[in-house]
This record gives C-alpha cells, structure tokens and sequence, in this order.
C-alpha cells in the first residue's frame, strides 16, 4: 500500500482546495490563466519525462498520457468515437447546486432566482424538475420576481455559469492528469520493490554445532 508524506498531503489539500474555490467563484480571468496553465503544464511534463529516470520519469509520463486523453475524451468535436460522451459537462450540471456560488433554491423550490451581475432590474431564473434536469431558464424582471414574494435583498448575484462550466472542465482534466501521474508514480515504485533482490537467509547451526546434543 503506498504511504503518503506530509508533504505530499499537504500538497493534495491544497490543490483541492485551490479547485474548490475556483469552481465556486469562477471568472473569465481564472479560465483564461488555466488556458494558459494546461499547456504549459503539459510541455514541463514532456520535457521532465525526458530527462528523468525511474519513478518520477513514470509519473511525468503518466500525467502526459491520462491528461492529452482526458482533453481528447471530453472534446464534443473529436471526429472518431462519438458514442462515447463527454464527461465535464454533465458532472457540473449535476455539481452545479453544491458547487456554484450564488444559485440558492427559492420561491417554489424548485425555481432558482439570481441578479444580473450588471443589472440588478433584472432576474435569472432557472426551474428544475424534482430529478434536477433543466426545464426552463430565461430573465424576467424584478418586480415581476418580488410579487412572488422573492426580496431583492434575499437575491444572489448571477454567478458566471459560463465561467464556471470552462473552469470545471480543465479542472476536471487537470485532475484526471494528477490521477494518472499518481498511478504510474507508485505503480513504477511497487515494480521496483518487486525486482529487488531480496537479502540471503541466514542459516541457523545444526543442533550438533550449537551444543545442544
């Protein structure tokens, strides 16, 4: 089983919490900077698996091949294997009420309200059914909104869903990324316990020698 050190924990909480809060309070700049990021991450990864050996040259190898298939998995356009769907669009619709910062159920429980983060005469609602799927979305205005008995002041500010649906899936690739690296990583190093040859077993003396006859 591999052992984790602190370090590596306390790196893995705070990558995760780092995501979290991207997720939660997505902007056009934090897409635009993991734009830039993913790339860069994927020439660093190619150029260390060259020049390393061993464990560590796995592990840049691995984040390589699960992160390039990751991207090419969950690209709509890919022009083979159109069967298989997508993956980062579906999980943040679903995530979406846990994740999303500003969405909050009112009025029926069913319809959620939100201001327009440039004009706050005018409303986003999105209505679900009990299963969570999508029925109806649009803008309606605001006094429309109160005379359902919805306050301005109980109102969420719109968050940026389209930010948020680009940030969860380089998010989600990047992760699939670290995933991958992590399982060539300790893969390689339990293929090296394994080859290790293994100490001599000491020989015990007859009992003639020890004196015990």
């Amino acid at each position: 089983m591999p052992q984790f050190s602190i370090r590596t924990l306390a790196i893995f909480t705070a990558i995760v919490c780092g995501s979290l809060a991207a997720i939660r309070f997505p902007t056009p700049e934090l897409v635009m900077a993991l734009e830039l990021i993913c790339p860069a991450l994927l020439i660093i990864a190619a150029c260390l698996a060259v020049g390393c050996r061993g464990a560590f040259r796995s592990l840049f190898v691995g984040f390589l091949i699960a992160m390039v298939g990751a991207f090419y998995w969950d690209d709509p356009r890919r022009g083979s294997v159109r069967t298989i769907p997508t993956f980062s669009k579906p999980a943040a619709e679903h995530l979406e009420r846990y994740l999303l910062s500003g969405y909050v159920p009112a009025y029926d429980g069913l319809t959620t309200f939100s201001l327009n983060a440039e004009d706050s005469n005018r409303v986003m609602y999105i209505r679900k059914d009990k299963n969570g799927n999508v029925t109806q979305e649009g803008v309606l205005p605001l006094w429309k909104v109160e005379n359902f008995g919805v306050k301005k002041s109980a109102l969420p500010v719109q968050p940026d869903r389209e930010s948020y649906f680009d940030l969860f899936r380089l998010l989600a690739i990047t992760w699939i990324g670290l995933i991958g690296a992590a399982i060539a990583f300790y893969a390689d190093k339990a293929s090296q316990r394994r080859r290790k040859p293994k100490p001599p077993r000491k020989k015990t003396d007859p009992p003639e020698e020890a004196g015990l006859e």
